[in-house]
């Protein structure tokens, strides 16, 4: 075998496995007549009831179906409606499908609403058969100056499906003068391409009193029958903003939002204004990672900062910054005096360096600027009672910080929750459980069944989401592009899923849902009421903040001049809680701010 032969056997194999991997065609479709009679009612609103008849077909794999001509591809023309645009307005809710007279299952399946189709669920017997469709469309009568009018392409021209006959009557709104009526008519494909030859059969068009009959033989596939017709207005009403949407979804955040600020002034009826006299020294009994969540409602990165800080202060740790990175060394008070800390500080330091967890562990902790540490000083040292390690560094963006928070959350909620304040979840629980309804409400006003699955994700995807950016406004945002960026990728998926279901609805109800969900996320961190000791506890921890930006602050700043030298000042933890500005306990918590879980 030469080269040619080869090279042209191998172009064969090619071309064969190509033809092979692309989709096969769908066959061409035969429909023996298809009759419309569409009803122009008084709200503007079109009642369609079309009836085809389907001879014995070669190929049943195509199902019974009907296209309904609503979608871009159908109504895609240089001089009627708006022309080829992503949404036009067009709303359809099918009312029945009968074949044969006995009703069936069916569902309405579309491609990016360029075309749809009715397909009917039910397995049909070989033979001739008779679909009835009715339903109902919005959107189709538009006002062109002085006029209204409708365009409508009776079979639509995107399946392959060819027609012995189409016949459409329309009737016109009562009233309209059969001599102001104009009627113009055409048959092709879409945009009057695919155009019928001269010697196809022509459209007969007869005009009633009432409206117009519109009739054509032989329509080949992806051809199909459009007609316009145009009469004076003053004979549809033309629905308003809130007729086509609702009143119900415009204003479906406002009551949601009245029940939480009503709630919300109600519970905080006796809650008073912070005292702003200086205290000196912080509130008895609270760590600087427990007095963050008084204050705060949360534990997050930067509550691990102020635990680690904490722990340094007293001797526990030594610490070392380099670059952004930090590393800790054991003391020997690590092992002798944890008992005398509170419990979430003698969790942390116990944790830290306990390698049987991972965040002790020198795979994990590569992304640091402490690499000459790893093989020496953080290998595990042997002790009677369990191995632990005597260093440890940590980076930003490091996922063990995750770990940590969870461990201070796990501390400080059972001890604090209840007697310095109360969530008041069981409002925002019922505010969540109304706006899911409301959601349900509306996405079941679409025909296509995979809508209910959408409100149920998007409404668990999203309010997951924007309750836990409730919670992290109640902290200082360190990262706040960061946060930005995050908040536009969910937001994104969650938009994605609203554009498909608002292609089918409305914008302004499924707006209307998102509204209400971000209100109850907000409210999920506005709702947390302090109860009379939390009052006097936040009250303390109000005047020891003034008392640290008044007299203390200056000096942490002096001293963290000197970035690889931690401050041992007491008052440094608490700076780090409180979210005051100084150098060194900024670098930390910054560090530390990375954790990706905030509870």
């Amino acid at each position: 075998m030469n080269f040619r032969t080869g090279f042209q056997l191998a172009l064969v194999s090619a071309f064969s496995v190509v033809s092979a991997a692309l989709p096969k065609p769908q066959p061409e479709w035969h429909v023996s007549s298809l009759n419309v009679r569409i009803t122009i009612n008084p709200d503007s609103s079109l009642l369609v009831d079309e009836t085809q008849v389907i001879p014995e077909n070669p190929d049943r794999n195509f199902g019974l179906r009907c296209e309904i001509p609503i979608g871009d591809n159908a109504r895609w023309d240089r001089n009627y409606g708006p022309g080829y645009t992503d949404d036009n307005g067009l709303r359809v809710k099918v009312q029945s499908a009968t074949v044969d007279g006995q009703p069936v299952a069916f569902h309405l399946d579309h491609y990016r609403r360029t075309y749809y189709q009715l397909i009917v669920d039910a397995s049909v017997d070989p033979g001739k058969h008779e679909l009835n469709v009715i339903y109902r469309v919005t959107g189709a009568v538009r006002s062109v100056g002085s006029d209204d009018e409708l365009y409508w392409n009776v079979a639509g021209n995107i399946l392959p499906i060819s027609y012995d006959s189409l016949n459409a009557h329309i009737i016109l709104p009562p009233g309209v003068p059969a001599d102001a009526v104009e009627t113009s008519s055409y048959a092709g494909g879409r945009g009057v391409s695919n155009a019928r030859s001269n010697s196809a059969p022509p459209i007969e068009t007869t005009k009633f009193s009432d409206g117009a009959e519109f009739a054509i033989l032989a329509v080949h596939s992806h051809q199909s029958l459009s007609l316009a017709m145009r009469w004076p207005q003053g004979y549809v009403h033309h629905r308003t903003f809130l007729e086509r949407n609702g009143v119900l979804y415009p204003l479906g955040p406002l009551p949601l939002l009245a029940v939480y600020i009503s709630a919300r002034h109600y519970l905080r009826r006796n809650v008073v204004q912070y005292s702003t006299t200086p205290q000196y020294q912080p509130p008895a009994g609270l760590s600087p990672a427990a007095l963050r969540y008084v204050m705060r409602g949360v534990v997050d990165g930067t509550s691990v900062a102020a635990g680690r800080a904490s722990l340094a202060v007293q001797g526990y740790v030594e610490m070392q910054a380099k670059g952004s990175s930090f590393a800790f060394w054991r003391t020997p008070k690590c092992d002798t005096g944890l008992n005398k800390l509170p419990a979430e500080e003698a969790a942390l330091a116990q944790l830290l360096f306990d390698p049987t967890t991972n965040v002790a562990d020198p795979a994990c902790g590569r992304a640091n600027d402490f690499q000459d540490l790893l093989g020496q000083g953080l290998s595990a040292i042997n002790s009677p009672a369990k191995p632990v390690a005597s260093t440890v560094a940590f980076g930003p963006a490091d996922p063990r910080i995750n770990v940590l928070v969870g461990t201070i959350y796990s501390r400080v909620k059972p001890q604090l929750e209840g007697k310095y304040f109360t969530w008041n979840s069981g409002i925002v629980f019922l505010g969540m459980l109304a706006t899911l309804i409301f959601g349900i409400t509306v996405f079941l006003s679409s025909d296509r069944p995979g809508h209910l699955f959408l409100a149920m994700w998007t409404f668990f995807f999203l309010q997951v989401f924007t309750a836990v950016m409730g919670m992290t406004m109640l902290g200082r945002q360190r990262k706040p592009v960061t946060a930005i960026l995050v908040s536009l990728a969910f937001l994104g998926c969650a938009s994605f899923a609203a554009r498909e279901v608002a292609r089918d609805i409305s914008w302004l109800p499924v707006a209307s849902y998102f509204a209400m969900i971000i209100v109850n996320g907000f409210f999920v961190s506005l709702m947390r009421t302090p109860t009379a000791e939390g009052q006097k506890i936040l009250s303390q921890i109000h005047g020891y903040k003034i008392f640290l930006q008044e007299t203390e602050l200056d000096h942490l700043k002096e001293l963290g001049r000197t970035p690889s030298s931690m401050p041992k000042l007491a008052s440094l933890p608490y700076a780090i809680a409180l979210d005051l500005q100084e150098p060194w306990g900024d670098s930390l918590a910054n560090t530390f701010a990375s954790a990706t879980t905030s509870v």
